[in-house]
């Protein structure tokens, strides 16, 4: 499971920081989907080697059924409604980020 490679609170961090960027900048958000494990690594999350990463927008339902063997999935949620990306600091979109993965399992 992704769990295996976000365990840390430090690292859940790092991932709420990531979706938050992605959520603000559109060729950082192309980026981490093509890329991810090496936006991960270049903000200090280790990814284990032989772990394919997959990067799908919004779709908490098929985590579990999609993460098995050596390929795992991580979910980049939709920017939640009664937010303005604009208008908000990557601080407060960290924020927002971290309550949106709460819901999510790594």
């Amino acid at each position: 499971m992704a769990d295996e490679i976000i365990e840390s609170e430090k690292e859940r961090t790092v991932l709420a920081l990531i979706i938050a960027r992605s959520w603000k900048d559109e060729s950082y958000k192309k980026r981490f989907i093509s890329e991810p494990s090496v936006v991960l690594k270049e903000e200090g999350v280790s990814v284990p080697e032989g772990i394919d990463l997959k990067v799908i927008e919004d779709g908490r339902e098929l985590q579990s059924a999609l993460n098995v063997g050596k390929t795992q999935y991580i979910i980049l949620p939709t920017v939640p409604e009664d937010v303005n990306v604009d208008e908000s600091s990557l601080d407060d979109l960290v924020l927002v980020s971290r309550r949106t993965n709460e819901t999510t399992s790594f």
